[in-house]
This record gives structure tokens, C-alpha cells and sequence, in this order.
């Protein structure tokens, strides 16, 4: 980026207002909307942002807000946007977090319409409350402007930008006083703090020079900016700041990261110091220049794996060409790099072999653990140059030689696709063959034990036929909404069922949930589809029947064996009317797979989800769904499959060393940046006050000062 102080607030505001991806069910659109929230707002204006964050579905979801309504508000959020958000401890009443609470009842979210802000007002508290001292019918945004209105409010904000920017140590009084003035006469204006913070005395006072430990993303991050360096394995950089105490997107709580001497306990502070030193010493195969955007962009890696002097010639840097076969691999290390061998052959004739290579730059699970997803392996290119009697091959085969684990670490090898003369092989269209125990045994190119990968040259390429989807309802995952039994205050029993990725012939759907009501002690049963818990809509088109005319929101369909005569079913199209027919004729299936959701961990939840197995025998026999069932479209689980990055070869290809070319990169590029600042060495720019500052790249990165800023 052109900008990193940008991005420096972008952090700041993700530490701020901490949401954990996990802690959201791993909804993964909600963080994504959410760092966009941050982003748009992070310099613009205080007010706006806050009237933005209570309406943020991740933070509503995280601080419990999604279940708040009148008759019972949750306090999470308005206990949080005082103590953490606002006004720190101490600058607010019991009372104050109860009147807010209610205040945001009603400000919630719905998963099934988009993941979209949502405000319910027959969930919201309309009657008059009490917060500073000032009463009336309080919503969400004049609590932001109540709130605002406490001079504490903005010496909070000034305060803990002087910690993120500044020190750890606490601010002058009077400079906060100052700030604070500033903030508030700008009408909480970011830019105009932040500009005012930086040409302040107090920020250029030597006093207060290193008075910062460097979070593992300034380490990292600012290591590669500021020597100009970019390693060869980036993309596992997530998972080393992960290691070293910053998992991103991941706080460890609503409160952020600790920071400061958090970052240096003994066991974070030799990782850290292993990194630079690996770091350091590791980059001699970086190249002659580096450009981390067009690299970062591209999404491929900026090398290959080292040429071995012996296997020159048969290894080449750089873009393919038509003697030239590609291979798009990714590692796993554990106590040393993947060992591979690549062979081609026609006709069972062997023309060509590698012989055995080592795949370099690997994730090092030992130290890292597995991988979270393929796209976080660091992806590379790697090209083999073909001698001109071998590129009439037919078949290609990767051997993976040298497999290793123990408890929590593994040594595994990856392939995306072969490509060879414009012709492309998937390896998920490949032949797999491995040692894996039946349970671990995988396929399209997830090599988890020694083991062949086996890709096929194809004479012609049949475009594959699409599946036939019109009688399957095909969905990648089905979970448990919610299951509540009867009782005393709720006279029927209800259960609910999402699915994700749903299709039916040509019908699509994100997400859809379909409720099933037990009434009058299970003497009936009702199917109740919502237009909220449908996006895009539930039907082609709603019907308009008796049933459906008190209220337009809602679909319900009594269940019993002549279903298919009622109102509401004979008025839906033909699709939707299969739709209904698989969702009751395969209820026990949906039932069956919902099963997995996370929810049953909780006991009551899993209670309540056993309980309703007599209830669907009774509905089973009641449609007749065993005589019944071949009519219902086929239930499948197809989960959805994460790709790794790919690059077509060639692109953000670093370029090999210019041969005889002895000097290594690493000090070729610190003695560039040396040079362009007019400075002796890298060592008086990066550890700035440092006397007699070392001139070597590791012994510059492993000074303790170099850990400050």
C-alpha cells in the first residue's frame, strides 16, 4: 500500500472494536462487511462510526445483541461500547448500562436475508429511559449522542491513540486536555486528532522515542517494508503472526490484544528473534528487486525452489514456454522440507525424471501447526525444462518420498495442477494412490502420506456434463437453528433447519431455513417457511391463500398425508412444490444432518434436538413419506470446497540471478537502501539511536532495540 499509516488505523480500529472470527460461528461475510465498516470510517468521524459499529452484524452477533429485545435486553453490548469502546471504567452507572441495553433492543441481524443489519421495533423498547441523567424514548443513536457528550468520551479516544502511537506510559495531562479540546471542537473528526497527536511536541520528544514494543504485525510487517525484502514463504505470514501472539481477525477477547510486554514473554520473544533471524539469513534466494504489491496482487509465490547445482538444466525461474513443464505446489514442512520426484513417461516407457527435489519454503508445522486452509500455503511455481525426446509424454507422476508426523505436525505435499505446452491437468481429475490409513486417505492432489500422483494426458477434452440437479435437492451444509420443546409459556413445540448453498434444478438459494411445529401435544404438525429466513425469496411465487392473508410474512402448511390438496401447496410453482415435497418427505434425513452443527455441543440444545426424534416418526407416518419418498427430489451434501490461490505461470515471476552474481540478495538490497537514504548502513536507519548501530542484516534484526519503536 501506498498508505500504511492507513493501514496502522485500520489496525487500530480492529483492536478497538474487537470481533473474533470464530467467536461469530466463522461467518465469514460478517468479519469481511465489518473490516469494510472499519475501513470506510477509520479516519472519518467518531459519531458516524459508532452509529456504524451498533449496527454492525458481526459485533451485534459477537456482544450477544442478535437475542436483545424488551422483554429481556442483553447488556453485553451496552457494557462494552461504555467500558471499552467510549468511556473506560469508572465514567458510568449500573444503571446507565441498563437503560442503553434497552435502548438496543430490536438492533439485530438476519443470516437468511443477506447477513444484513436488521431492526426489529416489535423487539424494541420504546419507552422512556434514563442515561446521564437525561430521560426520554431512547433508540441506538441518540445513546451515541448522549454518550459523546461526556468529556470523557473524547480523553478516552486521545488516550489510547497516545498508547497505540506513542508509549505505553501515560500521556501528559496536559496534552490529553488538548487533544481532547480538539476532538471535540472538530465534532470527533479522526483525521484531526490523529494529525494533532503527530505535530505535537510531546510525539517528537526524544523522551518518548522507543517507547513501544513492536506488535508481531509491525515486527513482520514493517521488517518486510523496511529492508525492501520480501520473503520467499509470505504467505504463511498470517500463521507466524498467529504464532507470535497476533492472530488476525482472531482478538483473544472483546477487550483486543494486551500488547505491549504481552508480545515479549520468554517463549514469544525467542520466536520472534528465531524469525528474524530465519528472516535474515534465509534470504539470499530473494531476488535482485522486489515489488510486494504486483507480487501480493498476482497471488503467486516470487520463486521457485532453489536450483540444485546438479539439476541445472533441468529446473528453470520465470515464465513457462513449450519445453517447459509447471507444476503448482505447496508444503507442509515438519523437521525439514517435502522431498518430491517427478517423472514422465509414454506408453509405460520412461522418457524423464527429476530425480528426487526438495520442495523449500514450506509451512512449518512444527512450529506454525496445520495449515487453517489451503489458500494460507505458500503456493509456487515450479518448472522443469523437458528434453526435447520427453515432451511426447502421456503421463505425469509426482512422487511424494519422505512423509513424517507427530502430535500436531505433519509433513505434507500439495498440487494444484500440472500445465505443459498450453495444456492444463487438474489434479483433482488425477489418479491418487498412498500408504494413509483408510481414514486419512485423500485426493485431488492433498498428499498427506507417501504416496503417486498420477495425471493423464488427455487426446481430446469433452466439455463434462452438467449433473443432474433437477430431481436433487442439493444443499453444502444443513445445521440447527434452533429447537425449543413445549412448556407452559409456549404452547407448541418448534424446531428449525438451515441450509446453505441450496439448489434445485434451476432454482438457488444462499440460504433457507424451514420451521416444523409441533401443536396440541403433537397432535399437529405444520411446515412454516418466512420470508425473512429465505434469500433470495423462498418461492418463484408467494400463494395467495386464506391461510396466508393475516400474514403475507409467512408460509405454513399443515402436515398430514393430503398435504399436496392444500391452498398453500397447489398454488406454488412446479419447483417450489418440490421443494416442499423433498423438505417433508426427507425430514428425517435434514434432521439426521443437522445433527453436525456446532450447537449440540451445548446440552440443553442437544436435549432439546433428541426430543423431537418421536416427532418426526409421528410426521413420517403421518404424510406416508415411506410409500411417498421416491417422489420427493434426492437430499445432498455437497460442502463447499475452498481453492487454493493460482496464478497462470509466469505472473510476479521472480527472475533468476544474473549467473556469477556472488553476492547475496540480502546484502545487495540493504546496501541499495543504504545508498538511497545516504546513510553508512541499513543499521543506522533501523535502529535508530542505536551508537555504533551493526552494519550485517542479522545482527541489525536481532538487536533487542530493534524489538522496540
Amino acid at each position: 500500500t501506498k498508505s500504511p499509516q492507513t493501514e496502522n488505523l485500520v489496525l487500530f480500529w480492529h483492536d478497538h472494536f474487537a470481533t473474533g472470527f470464530s467467536a461469530v460461528n466463522d461467518q465469514a461475510i460478517s468479519i469481511a462487511r465489518q473490516h469494510i465498516t472499519i475501513r470506510q470510517h477509520a479516519s472519518g468521524n467518531f459519531r458516524h462510526f459508532l452509529k456504524a459499529i451498533i449496527r454492525d452484524p458481526a459485533m451485534l452477533n459477537y456482544l450477544d445483541n442478535n437475542s436483545s429485545k424488551k422483554s429481556a435486553p442483553n447488556e453485553n453490548l451496552a457494557r462494552e461500547l461504555l467500558e471499552l469502546f467510549t468511556l473506560g471504567e469508572g465514567f458510568y452507572q449500573e444503571t446507565d448500562i441498563k437503560n442503553i441495553a434497552r435502548a438496543l433492543t430490536g438492533y439485530t441481524s438476519n443470516w437468511f436475508l443477506n447477513g444484513e443489519f436488521m431492526f426489529n421495533q416489535y423487539q424494541h423498547d420504546t419507552g422512556n429511559k434514563i442515561v446521564f441523567g437525561k430521560e426520554g424514548p431512547f433508540d441506538g443513536d441518540d445513546v451515541i449522542d448522549l454518550i459523546l457528550e461526556q468529556p470523557q468520551s473524547a480523553r478516552f479516544i486521545a488516550t489510547k491513540l497516545w498508547h497505540w502511537l506513542v508509549s505505553a506510559q501515560a500521556p501528559p495531562d496536559t496534552l490529553i486536555d488538548r487533544l481532547a479540546d480538539v476532538f471535540r471542537q472538530s465534532d470527533y473528526d479522526i483525521k484531526t486528532l490523529y494529525e494533532a497527536l503527530l505535530l505535537s511536541d510531546e510525539f517528537w520528544s526524544a523522551e518518548h522515542r522507543n517507547g513501544l514494543i513492536k506488535s508481531p504485525v509491525s515486527l513482520i510487517v514493517g521488517t518486510v517494508r523496511g529492508s525492501g525484502i520480501v520473503p520467499d514463504n509470505w504467505q504463511v505470514i498470517p500463521n507466524q503472526l498467529k504464532q507470535l501472539g497476533q492472530h488476525l481477525f482472531e482478538p483473544p477477547n472483546v477487550a483486543g490484544w494486551p500488547g505491549g510486554k504481552a508480545w515479549i514473554t520468554p517463549s514469544r520473544l525467542l520466536n520472534r528473534m528465531e524469525w528474524l533471524k530465519q528472516f535474515a539469513q534465509g534470504c539470499i534466494n530473494c531476488g535482485d528487486s522486489t515489488d510486494m504489491t504486483g507480487m501480493m496482487q498476482g497471488g503467486s509465490m516470487m520463486s521457485a525452489s532453489p536450483v540444485q547445482p546438479e539439476a541445472a538444466g533441468n529446473a528453470m525461474m520465470g515464465g513457462s514456454s513449450a519445453d517447459t513443464l509447471l507444476l503448482h505446489m505447496a508444503s507442509e514442512e515438519f523437521d525439514g522440507p517435502v522431498k518430491y520426484r517427478v517423472t514422465v513417461s509414454a506408453d509405460d516407457m520412461l522418457l524423464w525424471t527429476s530425480g528426487e527435489r526438495s520442495l523449500e519454503g514450506g509451512h512449518d508445522t512444527r512450529r506454525f501447526g496445520r495449515a487453517r486452509a489451503p489458500a494460507g500455503l505458500p503456493w509456487r511455481d515450479v518448472h522443469f525444462a523437458l528434453p526435447e525426446h520427453a515432451r511426447r509424454f502421456t503421463t505425469i507422476e509426482i512422487d511424494f518420498l519422505n512423509d513424517k508426523q507427530q502430535r500436531g505436525a505433519d509433513r505434507n505435499l500439495y498440487l494444484k495442477h500440472a500445465s505443459f505446452n498450453q495444456q492444463h491437468y487438474a489434479a483433482e481429475q488425477g489418479e491418487q494412490t498412498n500408504t494413509c490409513p483408510r481414514r486419512k486417505r485423500s485426493t485431488g492432489g492433498v498428499m498427506l502420506c507417501n504416496g503417486k500422483l498420477r495425471l493423464i494426458k488427455q487426446t481430446s477434452v469433452e466439455p463434462a456434463a452438467a449433473p443432474d440437479s433437477t430431481e436433487s435437492l442439493v444443499a453444502s451444509a444443513v445445521y440447527l437453528k434452533s429447537a425449543q420443546p413445549a412448556n407452559k409459556n409456549r404452547k407448541r413445540a418448534v424446531i428449525s433447519y438451515a441450509m446453505t448453498d441450496v439448489s434445485l434444478a434451476t432454482q438457488r438459494w444462499h440460504r433457507l431455513a424451514a420451521n416444523v411445529h409441533s401443536i396440541n401435544q403433537g397432535s399437529t404438525y405444520q411446515l412454516l417457511l418466512k420470508r425473512n429466513d429465505c434469500w433470495p425469496q423462498c418461492f418463484t411465487r408467494w400463494p395467495q391463500c386464506s391461510a396466508n392473508e393475516v400474514n403475507q410474512n409467512r408460509w405454513v402448511l399443515e402436515l398430514e398425508a393430503n398435504y399436496q390438496n392444500q391452498c398453500a401447496y397447489r398454488k406454488l410453482a412446479n419447483t417450489d412444490q418440490k421443494l416442499i415435497d423433498a423438505l417433508i418427505l426427507r425430514l428425517s434425513e435434514v434432521h439426521q444432518h443437522a445433527a453436525s452443527t456446532k450447537k449440540l455441543n451445548r446440552q440443553v440444545v442437544h436435549d432439546n434436538y433428541q426430543s423431537w426424534s418421536s416427532h418426526l416418526n409421528n410426521i413420517h407416518h403421518r404424510v406416508g413419506a415411506s410409500s411417498r419418498k421416491a417422489l420427493a427430489p434426492e437430499l445432498q451434501i455437497k460442502p463447499s470446497q475452498m481453492s487454493a490461490l493460482h496464478t497462470p505461470s509466469g505472473a510476479s515471476a521472480r527472475k533468476p540471478h544474473a549467473a556469477g552474481n556472488t553476492v547475496p540478495a540480502n546484502q545487495r538490497v540493504m546496501q541499495l537502501f543504504a545508498d538511497e537514504h545516504q546513510l553508512r548502513h541499513a543499521g543506522e536507519l533501523l535502529l535508530p539511536g542505536v551508537s555504533d548501530a551493526p552494519s550485517e542484516l542479522t545482527d541489525i534484526l536481532t538487536h533487542l532495540s530493534y524489538q522496540l519503536h
